[in-house]
């Protein structure tokens, strides 16, 4: 499964089976983070003068948010 529509007509069925789905996406996810290596910037976090923008970071086996 490549996408989920989460906003359909008559509500969205919230189950076991997709939060395990968005389970395994995550830690696919976390997976391919090592492939860069530990303290990694995946994307984004770009340097504009002196302002770092938003991006993902690999930091210790996790991929997060960067703000």
């Amino acid at each position: 499964m490549n996408s989920t529509n989460f906003i359909q007509t008559g509500g969205w069925p919230l189950d076991a089976e997709r939060l395990q789905e968005m389970q395994t996406a995550y830690s696919i996810f976390n997976s391919l983070g090592a492939l860069a290596g530990n303290f990694s910037i995946i994307s984004g976090c770009t340097l504009t003068g002196s302002v770092v923008g938003n991006g993902f970071v690999y930091i210790n086996g996790e991929l997060l948010d960067f703000k």
